[in-house]
């Protein structure tokens, strides 16, 4: 369910413009736009989710994109493309905002909890966060992948985690993304597990003033991957 592989991958934050379309909205989504996304040169898989638990921000949906191009101006170029395509046949849509869209490349090395190899993930504890002050970019990675990661590990239910760099924004600013793999069953409990070790990293003074959270849930798989050429 983690992100494999070298990337990079587009990963975008979507959200229902009317709850009440909800339906027409999921079905527009996997029956039109993602196999038009698929199809678009550059564009390997995709992969959709839901959110079943809010943190920060306002992400209801998450899409993920492999990509086997590092073009990506000419995959701004295409994608535009298979948007008019999409409006010109009327099949677009205005009930989708993305408030955070851009392509992520992994940077360090998955860390694994001691549950990550007897446990079976469940969901997705998805995380975009920006660095508040740049000069001080190396503290704050140092920070997270030394400090921060470790401590989240710690928690009920944690049993993977990995980063990545935004290497093209295209909406919004996501600069960092922190996915984690979770084998939780009750959301709010996981919640409760999380505040509990904020409060411990901050007692041991191992909190930053650096972070800045844009969108952060908990995710589950919707519906299944499409992708092309059997991959």
């Amino acid at each position: 369910m983690l992100l494999r592989g070298s990337g990079p991958w587009l990963v975008v934050v979507g959200n229902c413009n009317d709850p009440a379309r909800e339906e027409e909205f999921n079905r527009w989504y996997d029956s039109v736009h993602v196999p038009d996304v698929v199809g678009t040169p550059g564009v390997v898989n995709a992969q959709r989710y839901t959110c079943v638990h809010q943190r920060y921000g306002k992400g209801q949906y998450l899409a993920v994109y492999e990509l086997d191009t590092h073009d990506f101006k000419k995959l701004d170029e295409d994608l535009r493309a298979m948007r008019e395509g999409e409006a010109a046949r009327g099949q677009y849509t205005t009930l989708l905002s993305a408030p955070l869209n851009g392509i992520y490349a992994p940077i360090g090395a998955e860390q694994k909890s001691a549950r990550a190899a007897r446990s079976t993930p469940k969901a997705l504890l998805v995380v975009f966060a920006n660095c508040k002050d740049p000069a001080r970019d190396a503290e704050f990675n140092r920070w997270y992948d030394t400090v921060h990661i470790p401590n989240v590990l710690q928690a009920r239910g944690l049993l993977t985690a990995r980063r990545y760099t935004c290497v093209h924004q295209r909406h919004g600013k996501g600069q960092y993304l922190a996915i984690y793999e979770l084998d939780i069953e009750d959301a709010q409990q996981f919640e409760r597990d999380m505040q509990a070790m904020s409060k411990e990293e901050a007692a041991r003074g191992q909190r930053t003033d650096l972070i800045e959270v844009a969108v952060s849930g908990v995710y589950r798989p919707l519906g299944k991957r499409q992708g092309r050429g059997g991959r």
